[in-house]
């Protein structure tokens, strides 16, 4: 039962891991777009 428990501590901790590096790559991503927008007016 033990194995299950870290199994799913370690599930979590990607799941994080994940979702930072998507909310990184979203942001510079959101940032880019607006200053090229920037640019063309």
């Amino acid at each position: 039962m033990r194995d299950l428990e870290v199994k799913g501590e370690l599930a979590d901790k990607t799941k994080d891991g994940v979702n930072k590096v998507v909310n990184i790559l979203t942001l510079s991503h959101s940032t880019k777009c607006h200053g090229f927008i920037r640019t063309i007016n």
